[in-house]
């Protein structure tokens, strides 16, 4: 066979030539030029298998570097078997070559259709929302010629949806599949490529169409010298400007205004200049009006309308479901009682929770790769704001003030929702376990058990941040927004005014708030955070020895308004030092140092029953869970109360709806409040219970000790203490003595633990 060589620029083919030879692309690489579409043939592809034998070409090819072509004669379809029998031996290169190209042709033409169908959109929707100002404030609609003439794109013939994912998956297969499949018969490879330069020839008529529409259609609407988008809010602000409009209008419009370029920004097909120009006439109207432009400045106004828009346009959804999302607010927006339990609405409100978490999935994984996260879409990550007026333009602007107070309050321990996730997704923290108490690890195992995912999956999945953020959005994040949402049952996680009851600013959490409400506790409940671990020091001669040490909790923001805070995990792994989870809404609309109270008593439950394992409940191994389960469960037989003693029991079980938790979170709460300052709420069998596991801080123990009801185990406690402080001085003094004097720093606060 003939080859030819072709240096890089040549044209190898130019339309309105005959057809009369197909050339295999040997080495190098051709580019096919159709407008302003540029398609590249690599290695193994066959140029010609487009057109139609003695018919001229259709498309202009050039070598895009030095290219070598094995050229066989072309007169009929038949023509390509002998390529595909000289080139059998290699027929995936064929197959992926080809496959290559379709995927470049799918993506540009994705590309191009998304682009004009953006255009129109934006075009249509500017207009939609100029007859919505004009509505809110009265003011005459005028007509708009461009949308009664031109409609958005619609293909002379459509591309089933199947054909880009089979070329995908085509060209990423393994190369032993291809082999495996092709090298059966050539027919297999030859009807691929028909099909494949079938496929190929749609698509480039499609992106012709495309061409045509955007440079006919759409293009000549910024040719026309009347009737545009841009002149009918000129002629509305100057309107609103001789009448007593309120100043949010001016606000209305400039957004609309903004949204309307900024959704046009980049468009290939639309000319520069031409944007330009309506801009600065659009200025030159508007930006002498200092008053109002200082007005609106100070408000934040301009900041907080077109909210919706904005997150939207951040999250980069797909155009058909952004606007069905749209319709969904604005259907919620007009809910008389957005709380009913109607099935509509039920409806309703679980179509925009899965709206909810999807863009707020996209949206923080682009804020994640950012280095400037807008404060609008920082109001949706650490509050779940996501329009003015679903919240009332006032509790906007509040939220928008609140962003900076929050961010003043930084702790190590509490965090928002946005900074728990990023830690999760820069892998300083592994997810939480999901509904199920399974880690992420073990979920992954369950899936590839299952046969949802395959052994390289996993391991792909187990080193992937992504993926690890992605489950802790499923599950974590999902979850902890509806415990800690006003009524789990009518869950919508959007912030609505509907769930504002109190001043945002009066019970917004920060992070200062909540650790004070942890040293109030502690202050009180000083081991509440202690749990025996083992340290390992080998450079002070410490092989491994068991220690008390304090390891806080991490308590996530969630971005709600709500009355309950919940405990996620005691800890994150099998690790005793590994710390725990608690979710607490961002809002509180309950006392905040009561919500951590009783989390701080479900805490301890879950710590000790995470210890003990299978023997939380044995009385045989005392325990804080065991003993208080055994003096519940056997309270009618217990000589050492009262009638009325366990007559009270009865009663705390039955409004705990038989949870023994929930009866020792409760005495917990009354240790806390009352007991610790000298008030007898508890009988003595729960009270002994409480010193020995929750004993009280030094202060309180000493106002205590002349009270004849805590004489006896307050004095028995600190001999207990004393006498192991003796003891870890003596054995520490003599490491201690080894190492000029140090120790390590956990060594010292443990010694410290026995004083507290």
């Amino acid at each position: 066979m003939q080859t030819k060589v072709f240096k890089k620029g040549d044209i190898i083919h130019k339309s309105g030539d005959i057809a009369e030879s197909l050339l295999l692309v040997v080495k190098g690489s051709v580019q096919i030029n159709i407008g302003n579409v540029n398609v590249e043939l690599k290695k193994g592809s066959i140029l010609g298998l487009l057109e139609s034998a003695g018919a001229p070409y259709s498309y202009d090819y050039t070598a895009l570097e030095d290219t070598i072509c094995t050229v066989y004669p072309f007169t009929r379809f038949s023509d390509v078997d002998k390529i595909v029998e000289d080139s059998f031996s290699t027929c995936d290169v064929l197959i992926t070559a080809f496959a290559s190209t379709m995927v470049s042709l799918a993506t540009k033409y994705r590309r191009m259709r998304k682009e004009c169908d953006n255009v129109f959109n934006t075009i249509k929707s500017s207009y939609q929302k100029y007859k919505e100002i004009c509505s809110t404030y009265n003011f005459e609609i005028q007509s708009f010629p461009f949308l009664e003439t031109t409609s958005e794109f619609v293909p002379s013939k459509e591309m089933p949806d199947w054909v880009s994912d089979f070329y995908d998956q085509l060209e990423i297969m393994p190369k032993e599949f291809k082999i495996g499949y092709f090298s059966a018969h050539t027919s297999l490879v030859t009807a691929t490529l028909w099909e494949a330069a079938s496929h190929a020839s749609l698509y480039l008529s499609l992106c012709d169409q495309l061409n045509s529409y955007a440079n006919e259609s759409l293009a000549a609407y910024f040719d026309t010298s009347s009737g545009d988008i841009i002149d009918l809010y000129v002629n509305l602000y100057t309107k609103a400007k001789s009448s007593d409009a309120p100043l949010y209008i001016y606000s209305d419009i400039d957004n609309a205004v903004n949204l309307f370029f900024n959704g046009l920004a980049g468009v290939s097909f639309v000319s520069d200049a031409k944007l330009l120009e309506k801009r600065d006439y659009y200025d030159s109207i508007t930006e002498d009006n200092q008053e109002i432009t200082e007005a609106i400045s100070d408000s934040g106004l301009d900041e907080i309308t077109g909210s919706l828009d904005k997150i939207l346009a951040y999250a980069s959804m797909d155009e058909a479901e952004e606007e069905r999302f749209k319709e969904l607010v604005s259907e919620y927006k007009m809910l008389h009682d957005k709380n009913s339990l109607d099935d509509d609405v039920r409806k309703l409100r679980n179509d925009l929770a899965k709206y909810f978490f999807d863009i707020y999935e996209a949206a923080i994984v682009s804020a994640f790769e950012s280095t400037n996260v807008p404060t609008i879409l920082k109001m949706f990550f650490y509050f779940g704001y996501m329009d003015e007026d679903l919240v009332g333009k006032e509790n906007a602007l509040k939220l928008y003030k609140l962003v900076e107070t929050l961010e003043k309050s930084s702790s190590d321990t509490v965090l928002t929702a946005y900074d728990w996730l990023y830690k999760i997704y820069t892998g300083q923290e592994e997810p939480s376990k999901n509904e199920f108490e399974l880690t992420y690890p073990a979920f992954l195992k369950e899936q590839k058990s299952s046969g949802y995912i395959t052994e390289e999956m996993m391991e792909r999945y187990l080193n992937s941040n992504k993926e690890k953020l992605r489950f802790e959005l499923r599950n974590f994040f999902k979850l902890g927004l509806k415990i800690t949402s006003p009524r789990p049952t009518t869950f919508c996680p959007i912030l609505s005014d509907h769930n504002i009851i109190k001043p945002l600013e009066d019970i917004m959490v920060t992070a200062d708030a909540v650790m004070n409400n942890w040293d109030a506790i502690r202050d009180i409940d000083y081991s509440l955070f202690y749990r025996e671990c083992s340290l390992q020091a080998p450079e002070y001669g410490i092989a491994r020895e068991p220690i008390q040490l304090e390891v806080f909790p991490y308590v996530v923001l969630m971005p709600s308004i709500g009355q309950r805070a919940s405990l996620w995990q005691e800890t994150s792994s099998v690790r005793r030092d590994s710390r725990g989870r608690i979710v607490v809404p961002i809002f509180a609309n309950e006392d905040l140092l009561s919500l951590q109270m009783k989390v701080a008593g479900d805490f301890r439950w879950e710590l000790c029953k995470r210890i003990q394992g299978s023997r939380w409940n044995d009385v045989t191994d005392r325990s804080l869970t065991s003993e208080y389960f055994d003096y519940l469960q056997f309270y009618r037989k217990n000589s050492d109360l009262s009638s009325d003693a366990k007559e009270k029991i009865r009663n705390a079980i039955t409004n705990a709806k038989n949870s023994f938790k929930n009866v020792f979170i409760v005495d917990y709460i009354i240790w806390l409040k009352y007991e610790s300052g000298g008030s007898p709420r508890l009988n003595k069998v729960s009270k002994a219970i409480l010193f020995t596991y929750c004993p009280f801080a030094k202060k309180y123990r000493d106002k205590l000790k002349s009270n004849p009801m805590y004489a006896d185990i307050i004095n028995r406690h600190e001999a207990m203490c004393a006498k192991k402080t003796k003891g870890l001085e003596l054995h520490y003094n003599k490491v201690a003595a080894a190492n000029d004097g140090r120790l390590p720093e956990e060594i010292k606060k443990y010694i410290e633990f026995y004083s507290l």
